[in-house]
């Protein structure tokens, strides 16, 4: 027999006053920062004593920190808290990843990009790096929207690796994982531009080295033009020393890019960049759905090849008739003239 609503009640609220009666850092620390922000939101409706301890800064900080890593970084604290609700917003705007599929084509002025970069393997921290864009500035606004890291160092990969293992890739793909927040600090909004798994894990034939492609797609203008949608590449390069099994990844870039393979000016990709923090949607989305998308893209990009060739092949056939009827022209006019 169920319980009557009373009897839940009763348990609730039984349970809630055990719960505020343990120290809040102890309820913080070893309970709420456990939990899923659905289950979170759940607890906080309890009573007013969990709703204030579920809302609070130190709980979402921890919360945070958890997940990047790179939260530490004392420039990043900085700009989290210019935040309207601190470690909570910044949270809400950058889990877990970014969908934006139209374009509103805001025109909003911002002077600083912050790049907070976290790569874990096998659930482990192990790079984090945060990276400040001035986009006032003419090297920025002119130049392609490009940031390469770990130029001078390079990180190994925990364990030894088998040359002859199949599945080495597959196993690469599902244990390296990465997150690009970019954050808009005069907007005071962020956003993770990275998917959530890698769409591809490539290795070169010849040199052995490996790259892991995550991508986000993002809506950039209108139809039929080459920045109807734009992806956001982040490549981590990896090094395979087949003498002693060890993996190293080398570089970690990030670039945007239209159907045309061009890369985006810093001018034009700050525009779709900032309209996807402004008006795209945070969810988690179903299982394939970014691949799905980095797949579209890729048609979308086959199809305006395909029609960019058909209409240079088209031109360079008018090209051919002009000339051919200007030379005709020419011969009746030079025979013409003989006749005369």
């Amino acid at each position: 027999m169920s319980a009557s609503t009373p009897d839940v009640t009763a348990a609730v609220e039984s349970t809630a006053a055990a719960l505020t009666e343990l120290h809040d850092d102890i309820l913080e620390t070893h309970i709420l920062a456990k939990l899923d922000p659905q289950s979170l939101f759940t607890t906080s409706c309890v009573s007013s004593e969990l709703h204030d301890i579920c809302t609070g800064e130190n709980l979402w900080k921890q919360i945070c920190k958890s997940i990047w890593p790179s939260v530490n970084n004392p420039r990043l604290a900085e700009v989290i808290a210019s935040f309207p609700a601190g470690h909570r917003s910044f949270f809400s705007d950058s889990f877990p990843t970014l969908h934006h599929k139209f374009f509103t084509d805001g025109h909003r002025k911002t002077t600083e990009l912050v790049s907070a970069v976290d790569i874990h393997y096998q659930n482990k921290p192990l790079f984090t790096k945060v990276v400040a864009l001035d986009t006032d500035s003419a090297a920025f606004l002119d130049a392609p929207f490009s940031v390469d890291l770990l130029s001078d160092e390079a990180l190994k990969l925990p364990g030894k690796f088998d040359t002859e293992d199949e599945n080495f890739l597959a196993r690469l793909g599902r244990d390296l994982k990465l997150s690009w927040i970019v954050i808009d600090t005069s907007g005071r909004m962020a956003a993770n531009v990275s998917s959530l798994r890698p769409v591809l894990v490539r290795q070169h034939w010849v040199t052995g080295d490996i790259k892991v492609r995550y991508v986000k797609v993002l809506a950039g203008g209108r139809k039929g033009k080459s920045r109807e949608m734009v992806q956001c590449k982040i490549e981590v390069e990896c090094v395979r020393r087949v003498e002693n099994g060890e993996v190293h990844v080398g570089q970690v870039s990030f670039k945007m890019e239209d159907l045309d393979k061009s890369c985006l000016s810093g001018r034009d990709g700050l525009v779709i960049l900032q309209d996807a923090l402004e008006s795209g949607e945070r969810r988690q989305g179903r299982d394939g759905e970014e691949r799905e998308m980095y797949e579209k893209y890729l048609v979308k990009r086959k199809e305006r090849r395909e029609k960019l060739q058909k209409i240079e092949r088209r031109l360079e056939m008018v090209d051919r008739a002009t000339r051919i009827s200007i030379s005709l022209a020419m011969l009746f006019l030079l025979f013409g003239s003989l006749l005369s």
